[in-house]
């Protein structure tokens, strides 16, 4: 709607200069400063110009298109996922996650995951970091399943993620990512999004947990406006999606890059809220910042799909490959 608008103003603009210069150059031929041949260029020149402005919003149309398709054809290139509809309902439990001897290949045949074990206590405040392509964000998606390994198995509190319903294993393991996908009709519909018999207050708490309710209250209509009508930045939006995953009682949250677009205050106030009134939960939390990481129980440094560490921030600090993660390119 921006573009278009934009659009209308540059041709407006435009009609305008033509309409102007063609004032000017009458009334130069009337007063005898410039010739009739030169009024009859002007005229040429201005319609040239507005022919090119013209062509603004098919150029802006195609560039929307191709940024459109390259959207689709990621979409269309991630595995279908698998669902477990015919599945096991997942008991109770604390939260225990474990992984062993897991793989992971993308289409192509390059190896994502290679062969990575690792057991993640319930309760624990879990940091992932690597550098860009490490294997972070494939480590994320099959630990809820979003991505079914090739080899190995993943089983949550002792049970085989492969034989939980969708259904269930939705309900237990809750996620905030970058780009968080907002549906609903207003903001407390995209937050109570998935559980559906959620209060106000356990709404709002969430909010809150994940700094999003200061700014939610300062819409028109506070948590009863419609997302349509909500103008959120992409910090804004990722708040929303850190207050949905918040809000449910999922033993497992994680979270992939889900704090990227937020400035570094704020990131601290949600970092001290997942460790502190969410310790209950087992969260793993996949960190670009060395204060993300320091603030975990533990870290799991990824390089190549594989697991190169597992400690506390502090004792792999002296390793000088671990800093270098974070003085790279981000991840």
């Amino acid at each position: 709607m921006s573009q278009r608008r934009g659009f209308w103003q540059v041709t407006l603009v435009a009609t305008l200069a033509d309409v102007a210069v063609l004032g000017v150059a009458g009334v130069g031929v009337s007063t005898g400063r410039i010739s009739a041949g030169s009024f009859v260029a002007a005229a040429g020149y201005g319609a040239i110009a507005l022919g090119i402005v013209s062509q603004i919003d098919s150029l802006v149309r195609v560039g929307c298109a191709v940024a459109g398709g390259r959207r689709i054809t990621e979409v269309l290139d991630e595995p279908a996922p698998c669902e477990h509809d015919s599945g096991d309902p997942l008991p109770a439990g604390p939260g225990a996650v474990s992984l062993r001897d897991v793989t992971v290949k993308a289409i192509a045949g390059e190896v994502l995951l290679d062969q990575l074990t690792l057991r993640i206590p319930p309760g624990m405040l879990l940091a992932v970091v690597g550098r860009s392509g490490a294997g972070k964000t494939t480590l994320a998606h099959v630990l809820g399943r979003l991505r079914e390994p090739d080899a190995g198995e993943v089983r949550l509190d002792g049970v085989a993620l492969a034989s939980v319903a969708t259904e269930s294993l939705r309900s237990a393991v809750a996620y905030a990512f970058e780009r968080p996908a907002l549906l609903g009709d207003t903001i407390h519909d995209a937050i109570a999004y998935g559980c559906p018999g959620l209060s106000r207050a356990r709404i709002e708490m969430a909010a809150a947990m994940a700094q999003a309710d200061g700014f939610i209250r300062r819409l028109p209509a506070g948590y009863d406006t419609r997302l349509a009508d909500a103008p959120l930045s992409g910090g804004e939006a990722q708040r929303l999606g850190l207050a949905r995953a918040f809000a449910g009682n999922a033993r497992l949250l994680v979270l992939d890059d889900a704090t990227s677009n937020l400035d570094t205050a704020t990131e601290a106030l949600v970092s001290e809220a997942l460790t502190n009134q969410l310790c209950g939960r087992t969260r793993v939390v996949v960190a670009h910042r060395p204060s993300t990481a320091a603030r975990a129980d533990a870290v799991a440094w990824i390089e190549g799909g594989t697991l190169r560490g597992l400690a506390r921030h502090q004792e792999l600090w002296a390793d000088p490959g671990y800093r270098a993660v974070f003085q790279g390119p981000a991840s």
